[in-house]
């Protein structure tokens, strides 16, 4: 058939090997399909480091996000993580169940909570963190260090590509501060 490719066994080019032959029609080649894999592996390897801390990535990212900025306001975490409001509450919620944040009132607009690490929250995250570092280092390893700033950059402009400016500044590091 004329323009048909040789199948190619699942996952050429990806580190994998199948014995069944798939002809992957050219994903395996997009940068979309070959990011959507990695993200899976690192998300994958990144639950697992959590695991025995009871934390998932979004919960991590969140108490990682509060830690750095005490008093945060909770629609401000939402915009800088890209937390849709109600998602965002139900995360709140479960933390602050198991007394790792709490909310503040804000004197200035009542319908605002702070955000706030408990000691307790403090501990969980410090211990976290080493096992969050292992797999920042093991990840870093597999793109390697000196290729990580271009990687980094480039992965930056993809993320540019969607909509919602809180994404894009948390992205590119603007408005930090």
């Amino acid at each position: 058939m004329a323009g048909s490719r040789p199948a190619k066994p699942s996952g050429v080019g990806l580190g994998r090997s199948s014995p069944a032959l798939v002809d992957m029609a050219g994903l395996e080649e997009t940068l979309g399909f070959v990011l959507r894999l990695a993200q899976v592996a690192a998300f994958n390897d990144l639950i697992a480091s959590l695991r025995p801390f009871e934390l998932r990535p979004t919960d991590m990212s969140v108490l990682l996000v509060i830690r750095a900025n005490p008093g945060l306001k909770q629609h401000a975490l939402g915009e800088a993580l890209h937390i849709q409001r109600p998602n965002l509450v139900l995360i709140i919620d479960q933390l602050q169940a198991r007394d790792l944040v709490r909310r503040e009132a804000v004197a200035t607009d009542r319908r605002s909570h702070a955000l706030r690490l408990t000691p307790a929250g403090e501990a969980l995250i410090a211990a976290a963190s080493e096992a969050h570092d292992r797999h920042v280092a093991k990840v870093t390893a597999a793109v390697g260090e000196r290729c990580l700033p271009e990687v980094l950059e480039a992965l930056r402009r993809v993320a540019a590509l969607s909509p919602g400016p809180a994404l894009v500044k948390a992205v590119s590091g603007e408005g930090n501060g």
